[in-house]
């Protein structure tokens, strides 16, 4: 569409005014899209409910109205999850257009946190928790659009804005290091009277017209109209600014995270604890098994060599309880098995005939 062009002021104002509308206009009218679309689903299914049933004296229990409440399924939070990653992207790819996108985001947030409750908590039948070791796939996502976050704002300040052309221009091509005649640089000539005859529209206008554009004036001996030296100067200097913006964000966030733990120092320390406590109770529970298997043999050649059989079982017998007890905390069951099976072996063999 040739009208869809960018203001001769530039598109950044254009996207600005976009972003605005998108962060803060579309998110207030999804958020209250929201929380009515399940509160008319519910009214809808309870008013069907109610003229289905044909006893009206029956009390409508709990369980009823519960499960008339919105069935959340298995991708509830796909929407949800969704929902923040479009907002991530939008905040972050053209951050250096919009700068409050942030600040809406976060204000927002703060009323998203309150509705979801709102909506799980009243609107929808209650959830089948399921354990998950993280976000999963949506941690891949955010790091892709970050990454491209990065190469997106380098463009958007090289090309889309004019800060690359006004810094040219004050360092290279004006006297006094300043923008003072920037404008005047950043146009070029034209001259009318090479306007074909049905593209003239008035004969007595101006012999030179203005347009924006670094092109060679129409009284260039070699190439007239041709793109000037500026131009090719502003390009560079577009191109020298992508790449070093790039390497520059990527290096500091590689430092930063090489420099910050994914883990605090403190709960390090505290896992290494828990970790050296675990072995010692693993090591005293082996020398205290030991211990017990010795006391259990003891016990049971007593019981093979002392006093009246009653009695030598009757000791035994009360002997033998405590000492299992003990041994239920610190001995395998295979182990404890086979251990029982042998202390009967040897009462048996201990009996008198």
């Amino acid at each position: 569409i040739k009208t869809d062009v960018c203001d001769p002021a530039g598109c950044l104002s254009e996207l600005c005014i976009q972003l605005a509308i998108i962060m803060i206009g579309k998110q207030c009218f999804n958020n209250f899209m929201e929380i009515l679309s399940p509160k008319m689903v519910n009214w809808w299914r309870k008013r069907t409910h109610v003229a289905a049933t044909k006893n009206h004296e029956r009390p409508y229990t709990y369980w009823e109205q519960d499960y008339q409440l919105q069935d959340p399924g298995r991708l509830a939070l796909f929407d949800e999850y969704l929902e923040m990653i479009l907002q991530y992207g939008f905040v972050t790819l053209f951050v250096a257009a919009f700068p409050l996108a942030p600040l809406f985001a976060l204000l927002n947030n703060i009323g998203e946190i309150r509705l979801d409750a709102y909506k799980m908590v009243k609107e929808a039948r209650r959830p089948l928790a399921e354990r998950v070791e993280d976000i999963g796939a949506w941690y891949g996502i955010l790091k892709g659009v970050t990454y491209a976050a990065v190469v997106s704002n380098a463009f958007v300040i090289a090309y889309t804005s004019d800060f690359i052309p006004r810094s040219v221009y004050a360092f290279v091509y004006s006297p006094t290091n300043d923008l003072v005649g920037y404008i005047d640089s950043s146009l070029s000539d034209f001259n009318t009277s090479h306007y074909t005859e049905d593209m003239v529209s008035n004969k007595n206008g101006p012999a030179i017209c203005q347009y924006r554009g670094y092109r060679n004036p129409p009284t260039h001996k070699d190439d007239p109209y041709g793109l000037s030296p500026q131009y090719w100067h502003v390009f560079a200097a577009r191109l020298a600014f992508v790449v070093v913006f790039e390497h520059v964000v990527f290096s500091l966030t590689g430092a930063m995270s090489y420099i910050i733990p994914e883990t605090p120092s403190a709960i390090t320390v505290q896992a290494a604890r828990e970790k050296l406590l675990a072995q010692e109770a693993k090591y005293e529970k082996g020398i205290k098994g030991r211990d017990d298997e010795d006391e259990l043999l003891t016990v049971l050649r007593e019981a093979g060599t002392l006093g009246r059989p009653g009695a030598r079982r009757g000791s035994w017998a009360r002997r033998f309880s405590k000492l299992s007890d003990t041994l239920d905390a610190h001995i395998d069951v295979s182990v404890r098995q086979q251990r029982a099976s042998d202390a009967s072996t040897v009462w048996e063999a201990s009996q008198p005939s």
